[in-house]
């Protein structure tokens, strides 16, 4: 009775590998088919309507004059950073990700002595839902979703004529700033790994929570261009 309890629990630890593996192996297929990472950049132009609004630089010493935006202004700009991706439905994922992104805005200072250069930053949080409407190797993609914009401090240049370049820094309110985005577009497959997707994109500043009296209307459309690689 020994001998045989003592052959059964052999077979038994023999059998942990195989019992570990086949319990293993569905979480991997599953990670195969749902999850992947990304990295993307996109150029941007921005709109952005501003009510009469007067900005003061920090002057660290320095003899400054203020800033004033009215009425609608374009930016020029980019974004880029990572994302991960879960696939929960034949064709359906969601994705989230950290990036930086940056607007540049110039304009002509008081009397046409020189210019203003103001670029605003910010470290973009994005959380999307996407969809592939096909298993082919090309397949049209589209994108909604919201962006979290939580302000870094805005760089400024001050060109004068015959004067030195002044660099100032200037505060912004704090974060976050939301955005509603959409795009489409189409995605195509390199292989299993491998992916690329390109989709014109269009973003709308919904502003922040609470607070309606620094609110300035804007619109940012551009190109997102990513590359993923699936596990």
């Amino acid at each position: 009775m020994n001998r045989r309890r003592s052959e059964f629990a052999g077979e038994v630890r023999r059998l942990w590998p195989l019992v570990g593996l086949l319990l293993v192996l569905p979480f991997a297929s599953a990670a195969q088919r749902g999850w992947s990472v990304a990295v993307q950049v996109t150029p941007l132009a921005e709109q952005t309507n501003y009510p009469r609004r007067v900005f003061y630089p920090n002057s660290d010493g320095q003899i400054v004059e203020p800033i004033y935006l009215s009425g609608i202004r374009w930016a020029t700009g980019v974004q880029g950073g990572f994302t991960a991706q879960y696939g929960f439905a034949p064709g359906w994922s969601v994705s989230a990700g950290v990036g930086y992104r940056q607007f540049s805005t110039q304009q002509a200072r008081l009397g046409n002595d020189g210019t203003t250069t103001i670029n605003s930053r910010a470290v973009r949080v994005p959380v999307l839902l996407n969809f592939q409407s096909s298993k082919k190797r090309l397949s049209p993609y589209f994108t909604v979703g919201t962006l979290l914009d939580f302000p870094l401090s805005s760089r400024v240049t001050v060109r004068r004529t015959d004067q030195p370049v002044q660099q100032l820094t200037l505060d912004t309110e704090r974060g976050p700033v939301f955005y509603l985005m959409a795009g489409a577009g189409g995605r195509y497959r390199f292989s299993d790994r491998y992916a690329l997707v390109i989709q014109p994109v269009l973003n709308y500043k919904a502003g922040r929570f609470g607070d309606s009296r620094s609110h300035n209307p804007a619109v940012e459309v551009g190109l997102q261009t990513q590359v993923s690689y699936s596990f």
